[in-house]
């Protein structure tokens, strides 16, 4: 789990209208934008299943896998280098190797409960997994405002 800021913004069409002058009131969610901002230093890191192969001793080491894809024998949180690229055995994915960047904004994440009652603005939101699915949701009961949009 790790920290974001989840902001609510206008969408495409509704900001084009304000800056035209236009009022607008976006009262429907699906006329405002949400995007996920990963803090600098927050320590958001991820893997991603490598899909390349990898040969360790000129034998391809995609042999050795268990019929429960449970890891080989001797590689478990063992870190190989294969093409250039240090990788790291887990459970389940095989082969990963290092995500850089925000891995939560690499998915396709959902929105937190209650989502539609907050207006716009910056809030305080937690990433939570189950394997690749991810989701967001508010960090407090009743999440404070961390700056509103003018």
């Amino acid at each position: 789990m790790s920290h974001h800021i989840l902001i609510i913004g206008l969408d495409a069409d509704r900001e084009a209208a304000r800056r035209q002058g236009e009022a607008v009131f976006p009262e429907h969610p699906d006329e405002r934008s949400y995007t996920l901002m990963c803090p600098d230093g927050n320590g958001c890191k991820g893997f991603l299943r490598c899909g390349e192969p990898h040969w360790f001793g000129g034998v391809p080491v995609e042999h050795d896998i268990n019929q429960d894809s449970s890891a080989p024998r001797g590689y478990e949180n063992e870190e190989r280098e294969f093409h250039g690229v240090t990788h790291l055995w887990r459970e389940g994915w095989g082969w990963t190797v290092p995500y850089e960047g925000c891995i939560v904004n690499y998915v396709n994440w959902e929105y937190p409960t209650g989502i539609a009652q907050y207006p716009i603005g910056e809030y305080d939101v937690e990433d939570e997994w189950i394997d690749d699915s991810c989701w967001v949701e508010f960090a407090n009961v009743r999440p404070s405002i961390i700056t509103a949009a003018s």
